[in-house]
């Protein structure tokens, strides 16, 4: 059994790729609901023509939302994020510790309901639900280490499942820890596929 991994870092938003594609999907997921629900609704109503103004309608919606992010991002969170990993025995949890994040998703969502906005309500929502994530060992089927960035992506068959960052000091010894995990769950995986075999 290894000793128990865990620490937090401070990791930069916007010179972060990984990040700023997840910053991107919690604004274009739910606009993109929205807007599928409202072309939905003007073709069931035979109101097509209205598509445009819908269309420059979303666009609009974007363009604030995206300046509104930016400008959160830089003074109100100084570009940067504190999150926490930890390796257990049955996978890997990383969770946004920030308190500055819990107040902006709560604000954003309160102010979504409000201003009667569901694209920013719901980006406030998607944000709460990737506050914190757990993925099993057995779910990840490769690594993709970024030593320059410090960051290794744990991916899945089609997916990226979380993205890990590691301080300088520490990045060679969870990309180590984390080969040694993926192997062992692949022998368990392998141990148990033939013990089904045989017992079949």
């Amino acid at each position: 059994m290894s000793d128990p991994l865990a620490w937090t870092i401070e990791v930069p938003l916007l010179s972060t790729p990984v990040i700023v594609r997840q910053l991107a999907a919690v604004v274009l997921i739910p606009l993109g609901i929205l807007t599928l629900l409202l072309v939905g609704l003007a073709w069931i109503e035979g109101s097509l023509d209205d598509l445009g103004a819908i269309l420059r309608a979303m666009v609009g919606v974007l363009a604030i939302l995206a300046v509104l992010m930016l400008v959160a991002i830089l003074l109100f969170f100084n570009n940067r994020m504190t999150v926490s990993f930890e390796f257990t025995e049955d996978g890997v949890r990383s969770r946004v510790v920030d308190q500055r994040a819990r107040v902006g998703r709560t604000m954003a969502i309160v102010l979504g309901v409000l201003a009667r906005s569901p694209a920013a309500a719901g980006a406030g929502l998607l944000a709460q639900s990737n506050s914190s994530r757990f993925t099993r060992w057995h779910a990840i089927q490769k690594l993709e280490a970024d030593p320059k960035r410090h960051c290794i992506l744990l991916k899945g068959k089609a997916l990226t499942l979380d993205a890990i960052f590691c301080s300088e000091d520490n990045f060679p010894i969870v990309k180590t820890r984390l080969e040694e995990k993926l192997k062992a769950a692949s022998k368990r995986k392998v141990a148990t596929v033939q013990d089904s075999r045989t017992s079949g």
